[in-house]
């Protein structure tokens, strides 16, 4: 009882029931499938104090594979894993796919999932308009208003769209006297922009009158950039791995690989690198493509009511509705010269951008003042099946049984709550606001703790191998005096590390290390990464950025002297190194600053640290993947 809810109820008295009665009593609700009216009878009653905003809602439908398992359920006296609709009859076949329908809130944050059926393979086009014309009419008569269905892009679902006449152009149908937009999920649809890219070539209407291939948008210039930056210990866009390049089948189905690859920093990366003539001046299409899609998807995933990035802010919405028409008009000048038909996720964009603007009018006229995109998304349905499978010790195909007993479960303990992690990647420009992952990696002080001074441990006598790598890793290859690529990353990472301190620490002489603009190559990266002309990413001083440049090169060195020393700090060691190396010595021996230029040389370590141990483990399951792979083709 470690609810302080039910701690007070047991100071005052009361007699809490016991599991076992919880159990016995959640066990008289028999949620079979079909539509359970004990379901919307509970409903009716949470909602019916409710004011009217908080009843708009969106119906979203989506199918998960389940294990071909028949059991039988003497309670019911029924066979399980058998296709059922619902009251539209069963059939003596195995069921492989369960049909889960559920509604979340628009303007408060609630979901309920309302139904289910099991199904072998995909459900038909007629059965499936049966099934959500039912649900939509048993969550009209709760008095919860469905002002959107959303679903991905499967052949049923277009199937049906089409049969209702749902198109661009009249992107809503009309049922029981009710106006219901309906729209394809996002995040699918940033997955089919991802494969197209990978099988085609895109032609932009700044584009489409070159005759030469050369200003496409090419997934080959991804390739070329990850290639380049992945060679590099200091890296533009650290996120990029080998499974986000060489996707394998299964790989495709991830929505995060394909978020990072059309995200900020790859544009930011492939911008920074053409400048320093690392990459050819054609990727100049396929980087602003990708810039595009960013803030396109941005737009369709608002979650906060005010964030850093101002595209992803709910604050200024409607200031910003006049992006939908714009983002229209740019999905529709795409052009695929190898495919004759309108491509699936042009045809998705369109629908769910001309869905979401007028329905976001028509609620505007209601007295909504914002819309959070996300929630107009089917993620919490996704989150529903995560649930399911974990409950089953996270089974991938769980059975019919248990799908209609995590239903009953998580309907009633209401724990589809976002836990935070989402398949979208936080998209900012400061490196260190995932400074959470820095604790994750390695024994590090809280960011607070960066500017309290540590007691050194003193390095083991004992020394290793003083010809051993850190897993294999070569750093003087990787060590280029004057490469400009390293040192645009290591003006970058300084400036950050600087702006992390400056946030706990408001020191104007501080400040003073950062300018507002420069026109240094070194600053290429730092330019690019701006998301507005007010960003409040600074460059560095001169002075200061030679002092990063210095370190950046001097890493590799003293991180593997470090890394050879039995029980070294890794962090305080290095940090210890650069007080004693000569060209580092006097920018230390600031008297009224020296504290926060030790504590911004902490942050600037451990970034690098950081992202090292996490590369290496990237490139470590890559080498394992390429093993298994020769086995295979030895085993053939």
């Amino acid at each position: 009882m470690t609810n302080p809810f039910n701690r007070t109820l047991l100071s005052l008295g009361f007699k809490l029931p016991a599991f076992s009665s919880l159990r016995r009593w959640m066990g008289d609700f028999n949620f079979t499938t079909g539509i359970n009216p004990q379901i919307f009878e509970v409903l009716q009653n949470l909602f019916r104090d409710k004011d009217l905003k908080d009843k708009d809602c969106v119906l979203v439908w989506d199918e998960m594979s389940i294990k071909e398992f028949v059991e039988f359920n003497k309670s019911s006296d029924m066979f399980e894993g058998l296709v059922d609709s619902g009251d539209h009859g069963r059939k003596l076949e195995t069921a492989n796919e369960v049909l889960v329908f559920m509604i979340h809130g628009i303007n408060f944050k609630w979901k309920y999932p309302i139904s289910y059926y099991f199904s072998s393979h995909a459900t038909t086009t007629e059965m499936l308009e049966v099934l959500v014309k039912e649900n939509i009419h048993h969550v009209l008569k709760t008095g919860l208003l469905v002002r959107m269905g959303v679903c991905d892009m499967s052949f049923t679902n277009q199937g049906l769209y089409r049969l209702w006449g749902i198109s661009k152009e009249l992107p809503f149908y009309s049922f029981e006297d009710h106006k219901i937009y309906f729209a394809h999920d996002s995040p699918h649809l940033i997955k089919l922009v991802r494969n197209n890219l990978m099988k085609h070539d895109f032609v932009l209407p700044s584009s489409s009158n070159v005759a030469n291939n050369s200003a496409k948008v090419k997934w080959n210039h991804i390739v070329s950039f990850f290639r380049k930056d992945h060679r590099t210990l200091s890296r533009m866009a650290p996120k990029l791995s080998n499974a986000h390049v060489f996707l394998k089948d299964f790989s495709k189905m991830k929505v995060k690989l394909a978020a990072q690859v059309l995200s900020y920093s790859v544009f930011a990366g492939m911008t920074a690198m053409r400048k320093l003539k690392l990459l050819k001046h054609d990727t100049k299409v396929t980087a602003d493509f990708i810039r595009e899609m960013d803030s396109l998807f941005d737009l369709l995933n608002i979650s906060s009511y005010s964030r850093d990035k101002a595209s992803r802010c709910a604050k200024d919405f409607y200031a910003r509705i006049t992006k939908f028409d714009t983002y229209i008009k740019y999905v529709s000048s795409i052009a695929i010269p190898t495919i004759n038909r309108e491509p699936d996720f042009i045809r998705g964009l369109l629908l769910t951008l001309t869905a979401i603007k007028h329905l976001a009018l028509d609620l505007r006229e209601e007295g909504y003042v914002c819309i959070y995109t996300r929630r107009l998304q089917q993620d919490c349905l996704e989150n529903f099946f995560s649930a399911v499978r974990m409950k089953g010790g996270f089974c991938r195909n769980p059975s019919a049984r248990q799908v209609r007993l995590n239903f009953r479960y998580l309907f009633f303990s209401h724990v589809m709550i976002n836990t935070g992690s989402g398949n979208t990647e936080n998209l900012t420009a400061n490196f260190f606001q995932r400074f959470s992952e820095f604790e994750k990696a390695l024994p590090l002080n809280s960011a607070k703790g960066i500017l309290r001074s540590q007691k050194q441990t003193p390095p083991a006598k004992n020394s290793l191998n003083d010809s051993c790598n850190f897993y294999g890793i070569k750093y003087k290859r990787n060590l280029k005096l004057g490469d400009e690529q390293e040192e645009v990353v290591a003006e970058y990472l300084g400036a950050a590390s600087i702006k992390g301190v400056l946030k706990i620490k408001k020191c104007s002489r501080c400040r003073e290390m950062l300018i507002n603009a420069s026109d240094s190559v070194s600053a290429t990266l730092i330019n690019a990464k701006k998301y507005s002309l007010n960003s409040d990413l600074k460059c560095l001083r001169s002075d200061v950025s030679a002092v990063f440049k210095f370190s950046n090169k001097m890493y590799p060195k003293y991180a593997l002297e470090t890394l050879n020393v039995a029980g070294a700090c890794i962090t305080e060691d290095i940090l210890k190194r650069y007080q004693e190396d000569g060209e580092l010595r006097a920018w230390f021996q600031n008297d009224e600053c020296s504290e926060h230029r030790i504590a911004i040389m902490r942050y600037f370590i451990r970034a690098k640290t950081f992202k090292l141990v996490q590369d290496k483990n990237g490139s470590i399951k890559q080498a394992k993947s390429w093993n298994q792979s020769r086995r295979d083709l030895r085993n053939q």
